[in-house]
C-alpha cells in the first residue's frame, strides 16, 4: 500500500508542477582584495573562472583599481557589458555546473600578489519579495601569494566557510537568533548553504539522472528542495524525494510520515495535522506556503515573532525572509513544516525542538 502511495504521488507530481521561475539574472559582480604588501602597479587585471565538471571554463576578466591602501577592488557590471554575459550565460539551461567549482588566476603576467583577504559578491535583479540579492560568495582571509607568470588560486573551500558564516549572520538579521550550525546540522540544509549565491539548473546530466534541478522551464521550487533531501537523505528514506515537481506531493509525503505541522494563527504555532503536538521548526526542515504555492529550507526560526529565514532557490539560492503569523493574518497564504529533524521530548512530556 505504502509503494503505491508512492507511485500515485510521484504521478501527481509529474502533471501538477508548482511555483512560477523568471529570468533572474546577475547584474553585478564585485571582487575586491586586501593585499599584505603593496603591488608594484595599482591597476591590472584578474580572472575569475568558473569550471564544470567536464573542465570546460568561463573566464570573466576583473579589472582592478585601487581603492585605499592595500585595498584593490574591481567590478564587473552593464559597463563592461561583455563580461557580465558571461556570468549570465551561467544561469542558462544546463550551464549551472559551471558554478561548482571557481578560482582566481593571473593570466596577463602581472607582477607578485600578495593576498591576504579575498572577497567575492553577486548582486540579482530578483523581485522576489524577503529575498536578499547581494549575496557574499567569499569573505575570507586566504594569505596566498600569487607569481608574476601564470598561476592560480583554488577558492572552493573559502566560499565554503564563507557561505555558511553569510547565511549565520543573514539568519540572524532576519530572525534576531543567532544558530551555530555543525556537523549536528540537517545535511540537507549545509547543501544547501554550500550553492548560496549559485543561480540556474541542468535538466539534464550525462552522469546522474537526478539532474540539478530540472528542466528550466519548469517550475522548480519543489524541485529544488527535494534534491537536497534525496541527496543527502532524511530520517524516513530518500528515495521517495526523486524528481518532485510540486509543493503538494512534497508536503503529502511529509504528511503520510506523520511529520506534516500546520501553522494555527490563532494560537500561533505549528501543530500536528492529526495528533494537535507543537513543533518548534528547525533548520534543515521544509516550509511549504499553500495557496501561491512555494517550497523552501527552513535556515532559522523565531519563535516570538513568527518569522522564518529560508533558503530560496534556484533564482539565485539565497536567504528570504519569510513572515508567517503576518502572512496568515493578512492574506490567503497558509504555511506548513514538513519535519525533516528528530523531536526532543521535555520534561513535562512536551515536544519541542
Amino acid at each position: 500500500m505504502k509503494r503505491l502511495i508512492i507511485l500515485l504521488v510521484a504521478f501527481i507530481s509529474i502533471v501538477t508542477p508548482i511555483c512560477i521561475s523568471a529570468a533572474i539574472l546577475p547584474v553585478k559582480a564585485v571582487v575586491r582584495i586586501t593585499l599584505s604588501q603593496p603591488p608594484s602597479q595599482d591597476n591590472f587585471e584578474g580572472y575569475m573562472v568558473f569550471l564544470d565538471y567536464e573542465s570546460n571554463g568561463i573566464l570573466v576578466k576583473f579589472t582592478f583599481h585601487k581603492k585605499r591602501k592595500l585595498v584593490y577592488e574591481a567590478v564587473v557590471d552593464a559597463s563592461v557589458p561583455e563580461e557580465l554575459a558571461k556570468l549570465e550565460r551561467m544561469c542558462e539551461e544546463n550551464n549551472r555546473d559551471y558554478w561548482d567549482h571557481m578560482r582566481f588566476e593571473n593570466r596577463r603576467g602581472i607582477a607578485p600578489l600578495f593576498i591576504k583577504h579575498f572577497l567575492f559578491e553577486l548582486t540579482y535583479n530578483s523581485k522576489t519579495l524577503g529575498c536578499i540579492n547581494d549575496i557574499t560568495v567569499i569573505d575570507w582571509d586566504i594569505d596566498r601569494a600569487m607569481t608574476s607568470r601564470y598561476s592560480k588560486i583554488d577558492l572552493n573551500a573559502y566560499a565554503r566557510f564563507s557561505r555558511l558564516d553569510w547565511v549565520k549572520d543573514a539568519v540572524k538579521e532576519i530572525t534576531g537568533k543567532e544558530y551555530e550550525y555543525d556537523a549536528n546540522s540537517c545535511p540537507a540544509f549545509l547543501a544547501a548553504v554550500r550553492d548560496i549565491g549559485k543561480c540556474g539548473t541542468n535538466g539534464f546530466s550525462f552522469y546522474d539522472l537526478n539532474a540539478k534541478y530540472g528542466g528550466g522551464a519548469e517550475a522548480l521550487c519543489s524541485e529544488f528542495v527535494s534534491w537536497y533531501y534525496h541527496d543527502e537523505g532524511v530520517p524516513f528514506g530518500k528515495s521517495i524525494f526523486r524528481d518532485i515537481r510540486s509543493h503538494e506531493v512534497l508536503i503529502d509525503l511529509f504528511a503520510y510520515e506523520e511529520r506534516m505541522y500546520e501553522y494555527n494563527n490563532k494560537t500561533q504555532r505549528f501543530e500536528h495535522s492529526v495528533s494537535g503536538e507543537v513543533y518548534i521548526p528547525q533548520p534543515g526542515d521544509y516550509l511549504r506556503r499553500e495557496n501561491q504555492g512555494h517550497s523552501m529550507i527552513l535556515a532559522g526560526w523565531n519563535e516570538e515573532t513568527k518569522i522564518a529565514a529560508v533558503i530560496n532557490g534556484p533564482w539565485p539560492v539565497t536567504i528570504r525572509k519569510v513572515e508567517v503569523q503576518k502572512d496568515e493574518d493578512s492574506s490567503d497564504k497558509e504555511y506548513q513544516i514538513g519535519r525533516v529533524n528528530e523531536l526532543v521530548i521535555l520534561s513535562s512530556g512536551e515536544t519541542d525542538q
